[in-house]
């Protein structure tokens, strides 16, 4: 379902405030392997693990309205946000932070994330 919701957010933050094209996990992991002390990454976003691209740039799944206040999983409830948006929200709801979710447009962004790279990095990774 992850992958569903970046497909459809284009991988772009979908915070209108922000706007951010976001890079998938998967490439992290693979340019952290193939440079692990240029490029630090922590699964967790650990800090002081990661470098701080992780955390601007790595897309992360998004509740629209927080599971802790009673959202759920659903592919509307979902979006993709900047790592450091979704922080910044944390369980607080879009209308209390003045914040807007915007889904339109995303297509005119052309924008896959650094998917497209994968298989090339992980051949890469596997030499």
């Amino acid at each position: 379902m992850k992958l569903a919701v970046y497909a459809r957010d284009h991988y772009v933050c979908r915070y209108s405030h922000c706007r951010r094209c976001v890079v998938d996990e998967r490439v992290f992991q693979a340019l952290s392997a193939l440079l692990p002390d240029t490029l630090p990454f922590h699964r967790n976003w650990k800090g002081g693990a990661c470098h701080p691209l992780v955390w601007t740039s790595l897309a992360s799944l998004e509740h629209v309205k927080p599971w802790s206040i009673g959202g759920d999983n659903s592919v509307e409830n979902l979006i993709t946000a900047c790592t450091l948006c979704n922080y910044a929200k944390n369980s607080a709801l879009v209308e209390q932070l003045g914040w807007k979710v915007d889904l339109s447009a995303a297509e005119g962004y052309g924008w896959e994330g650094l998917t497209p790279f994968l298989p090339a990095l992980r051949a890469l990774v596997l030499q």
